[in-house]
């Protein structure tokens, strides 16, 4: 039961999230975008925040400049992914997307980054939090933010969303990854951003 549960930590890697996220959004939206649209974002999201990284991830181990696996669980380590999450996110939103209408893909992309600086700031001071459940809990918000916003039925969503949350913490708990605090602040540090700009309309 250990073992499978586990699975949910590499199922909702935090590398695999914002791919989630617009791929979510885009299931439930696809009607008020071109195909042409939604493939060049997919496509985008895929490279700048999926491929990308984990290129360069294999590129540092290959180096000895990295020994943890790809949860990287020390938090000496931490540092240099978080930072470079955060750039690639810059690029993404204010220079590739500059012109992208999908206001709410950006606004989502942006309260990722502002987690993602919390969570930097807290590994400067030496402490530890669970990205996994960061951005979990930004990819929840974001899509009860995105059916609420369409009128979308979904009281099944967000029952599977909080039961998959419950998986993912408690694999992170086996593993001892992390404790039940360290948990709980992550999912906050994940949420919190989402909350704010979820009735801030603005044009980027």
């Amino acid at each position: 039961m250990r073992k499978i549960i586990q699975i949910f930590s590499y199922i909702f890697h935090p590398v695999i999230i914002p791919v989630m996220a617009t791929g979510c959004y885009f299931f439930v939206s696809h009607q008020f975008y071109s195909t042409s649209e939604i493939q060049l974002t997919l496509f985008h999201t895929f490279l700048l925040t999926f491929l990308l990284p984990i290129c360069i991830y294999f590129m540092l181990r290959s180096m000895k400049m990295m020994s943890s696996s790809i949860m990287i669980e020390r938090r000496e380590e931490r540092t240099s992914p978080i930072v470079l999450n955060i750039a690639l996110l810059a690029i993404l939103v204010f220079y590739i997307w500059e012109n992208n209408r999908i206001y709410n893909i950006k606004h989502f992309f942006i309260g990722y980054m502002l987690s993602y600086l919390i969570v930097l700031a807290t590994v400067l001071f030496k402490k530890k939090y669970s990205i996994h459940m960061l951005s979990y809990a930004a990819l929840s918000i974001f899509f009860i933010k995105t059916t609420v916003d369409l009128y979308k039925e979904s009281l099944f969503a967000i029952s599977a969303l909080i039961f998959i949350g419950g998986c993912i913490a408690s694999a992170r708990l086996a593993i001892n990854a992390h404790t039940s605090k360290e948990i709980i602040i992550g999912t906050f540090i994940g949420a919190l951003p989402q909350i704010i700009l979820w009735n801030k309309v603005f044009i980027l």
